[in-house]
């Protein structure tokens, strides 16, 4: 009995042996420094968001280089005037401008361009572009990611606190965010516009330093002078593309665009609404930084996609414009001072002004028609460094 008291006496000496050891062991757990595990977090939030900061910049550089180019094309099509043209004479030669090779064979009547009235309907308004100063200003082409253009600079961040750059961010995309609509409006409005265009291919028959042409009338006497007209050669090798609006196809109109060769408005870019997580975050008051700098991280994907789209819709204009020449044409003759074209209808033939390419370096041409170069027309990329490249979405 005695022996059996005293194991049992015993027995919670053991435990507290056993405590001991424990506790002892766990020593170091109990002690170690409370703000490791979120010192550790805070490195890993601050890599992440100097991640999507480097992100936001290229966003924005992209933006800004986009905006640019918008607000170009808005200034751009304030420069164009459409001047109405008609093509006068026969393409079978039964009448038109006496046409004169000099080479032997018989004379010819070929049809010419000329002004047309613009209170009555023409074949063509051909786009002019205005002499301004403002208006012969180089193109902008939009930065990218290592190939900046003439966007800004990226900015460098400075070290501040983890919460003062997560809602510089936070703002940064949601200014994004709202505007993208206003370059879409902008990509929409040039594919409206270039789908009413029409190429015309076109060639100067005739000799400049005229020794054949067409029959022209001046004050010294008969001579010959070249003349715009539609391309008629076989092998169809035209001297310059013209840009026209053919017949009553007008862009920004309720009418539709018919019989032209431009194409249909078919492009589709996505519209994003302007962010609404930051007025939902606010409402449930979410302070956890982890869950913030993923929507941040969200937001800048679905920008991502945004700018993929725009880049390619806002360099069509970037593509468009650097691709495309002017052209000096004047009007030559005055019939009421007896000189001009001669313009033979059956028997009869008169005295009318038409058009010409206008070379002459003494003098600025009456018009400058925005053509693009017959050997390069405009599906085939004329310069390929002008077409954007999408942002790097990493």
């Amino acid at each position: 009995m005695r022996d059996a008291r005293r194991t049992k006496r015993s027995l919670p000496g053991t435990a507290r042996v056993l405590l001991a050891l424990l506790v002892l062991s766990a020593w170091p757990a109990f002690h170690a420094d409370p703000s490791a595990s979120s010192s550790v977090e805070r490195d890993t939030n601050s890599h992440r968001l100097q991640v999507l900061e480097r992100r936001g910049e290229r966003l924005e550089a992209s933006f800004v280089a986009m905006e640019r180019s918008a607000r170009r094309f808005h200034r751009w099509l304030g420069c164009i005037s459409l001047l109405p043209v008609d093509e006068v004479g026969d393409p079978n030669h039964r009448f038109g401008f006496a046409y004169d090779e000099m080479d032997g064979t018989k004379l010819d009547h070929r049809p010419a361009f000329v002004v047309g009235d613009r209170h009555e309907r023409t074949d063509y308004h051909v786009l002019t572009f205005a002499h301004r100063d403002e208006c012969q200003s180089h193109p902008t082409r939009p930065g990218t990611p290592g190939h900046p253009g003439t966007a800004d600079p990226a900015r460098t961040v400075r070290r501040e606190p983890l919460g003062v750059r997560l809602r510089r961010l936070e703002r940064l995309v949601a200014d994004l965010s709202k505007r993208v609509p206003a370059l879409n409006r902008m990509s929409r409005r040039f594919d409206e516009w270039e789908s009413c265009l029409t190429m015309v291919g076109v060639t100067e028959y005739g000799d400049p330093r005229s020794g054949f042409g067409y029959h022209f009338e001046s004050s010294t006497g008969s001579t010959f002078m070249p003349a715009i007209a539609v391309d008629i050669s076989e092998w169809d090798d035209p001297d310059y593309f013209i840009l026209t609006f053919k017949g009553r196809n007008r862009p920004f109109v309720q009418r539709e665009c018919r019989d032209n060769d431009g194409e249909d408005v078919d492009r589709s870019v996505r519209m994003t609404a302007p962010s609404r997580r930051g007025e939902r975050r606010s409402a449930e008051r979410v302070w956890n930084v982890e869950e913030r700098i993923n929507d941040v991280r969200q937001e800048m994907d679905s920008l991502g996609e945004d700018v993929e789209d725009l880049l390619k819709a806002v360099g069509e204009f970037e593509i468009f414009d650097q691709c495309m020449h002017l052209m000096g044409v004047s009007e030559f003759g005055a019939p009421s001072e007896g000189t001009g074209y001669v313009f033979v209808n059956h028997d009869h033939s008169v005295i009318r002004p038409a058009l010409a390419m206008d070379g002459a370096s003494f003098a600025t041409p009456e018009f400058q028609f925005l053509v693009y170069p017959g050997e390069e027309p405009p599906s085939i990329e004329c310069n390929e460094d002008a077409e954007p490249r999408p942002p790097n979405s990493q």
